[in-house]
Formats: C-alpha cells, sequence, structure tokens
C-alpha cells in the first residue's frame, strides 16, 4: 500500500513539475516570437521618414485608446478581433506594422496567433 501511495505521489509531482516545464517554454517562446517580430519607434520613424511602402495599423484595444487616443500618422485602426474578417483587404506583399500600447503581452501575441494562420509574413509589430 506505501509503495503505490509513494507512486501516485512521485507520479503527480512529476506531471506538475512537466507541466510548469512545459508553461516555462511556452513563455520563452512567446517571448522570442515577439522579439523576432518587433521593431523599434526609431526604426519604424526611419521607415516613415523614406516613405517606404508600409502599411500601418493601430490594433489597441478600447480602454488603451481611451488612456492614449493620439494615432500615428498614417495608421489605421484595426480593433484585434476584426484582423481575420479583413485580411483579404489587406495586401500580403507589402511590409505591415502593427502597434498597440498594452502593457501586457496578450494582445500582441492574439496578433502574431492570427496574422500566422493568415500567412502575413513581412509583419513587425511595435
Amino acid at each position: 500500500m506505501e509503495v503505490n501511495l509513494a507512486w501516485t505521489i512521485a507520479s503527480i509531482v512529476a506531471l506538475i513539475s512537466l507541466g510548469w516545464v512545459l508553461v516555462a517554454l511556452r513563455r520563452r517562446h512567446r517571448r522570442q516570437e515577439a522579439k523576432d517580430h518587433s521593431i523599434t519607434p526609431e526604426a519604424l520613424y526611419q521607415l516613415l521618414k523614406e516613405d517606404k511602402n508600409l502599411l500601418l495599423f493601430d490594433v489597441r484595444v478600447p480602454l488603451d485608446l481611451l488612456a492614449h487616443s493620439e494615432i500615428i500618422r498614417g495608421a489605421m485602426r484595426l480593433p484585434p478581433k476584426e484582423i481575420s474578417d479583413r485580411a483579404n483587404s489587406i495586401p500580403k506583399d507589402v511590409d505591415i506594422v502593427i502597434y498597440r500600447t498594452s502593457l501586457d503581452n496578450n494582445t500582441l501575441h492574439l496578433v502574431l496567433q492570427i496574422t500566422q494562420k493568415l500567412k502575413f509574413c513581412r509583419l513587425k509589430m511595435l
């Protein structure tokens, strides 16, 4: 009986540990993905100054818009949940920069997931 109890406890501890490892790996992957698709404000400024052919989308959520209503000149409003619906009207052969002001990365990862499914490969996030 003691062996079964010890085995059960060891199994539970192992599963919990595995769960934590998987969560940590997922977080690391999401951070790397965000880094791979990021652009600095200075780099975006340079692209806009050079009048490069790019699309700029403001994907801020309504609460962020209330706090910071300014929009970068030339940007188009595109709520994150509308990206899929409007995907056919967004060209895939130009550079796209998407910006948000949210301090959490939920919007960033939501947008990355959607745009990757839609095969937007020339995408940067600010």
